[in-house]
């Protein structure tokens, strides 16, 4: 409960005015959101809900192989591999987190966590010329996954 610790969580779900205005826009625009991604850093995974437990999704084979397509993108770029499992399954039990909060209550059904570079030399400390070789990485994701989406759900 020390709020200068790196892993305070605030007084309350929402508590801080930059997570209440993420949570009121997918609220609001859930209908139409088919892709979310919390982006961490370190470990250079591709997580998949739930968070809370071992239970999977119904919809978790399509989470896979969406996260699978991604990923082939991203290891395409420079190289770098990272591994696609549920939270528990790749870190440890975890509740609480906005990619359960996603697809379980606002059924966004393609909700990911990620964990950019590195996979431990450095930390949350990343060297400046690793920054952009990591965007270049996560953007190859986003537009993989955001091609799949528009030829699965746009008309």
């Amino acid at each position: 409960n020390n709020p200068c610790a790196d892993t305070y969580m605030g007084p309350e779900a929402f508590s801080e005015v930059e997570n209440r205005n993420v949570r009121d826009f997918l609220t609001a625009n859930k209908d139409n959101v088919k892709f979310y991604n919390n982006v961490h850093s370190y470990s250079q995974l591709i997580l998949l809900p739930w968070g809370w437990g071992y239970e999977q999704p119904d919809n978790y084979d399509d989470l896979y192989e969406m996260a699978m397509k991604g990923n082939d993108a991203l290891f395409d770029v420079h190289g770098k591999t990272f591994e696609v499992g549920c939270i528990p399954c790749m870190l440890y039990v975890a509740s609480g987190g906005s990619l359960d909060w996603t697809l379980g209550e606002l059924g966004i059904p393609y909700s990911y966590g990620m964990e950019l570079r590195d996979t431990g030399n450095y930390g949350f400390i990343l060297p400046p010329d690793q920054i952009i070789p990591s965007g270049e990485e996560v953007w190859a994701f986003h537009m993989t996954v955001a091609r799949e989406l528009i030829k699965e759900f746009v008309p």
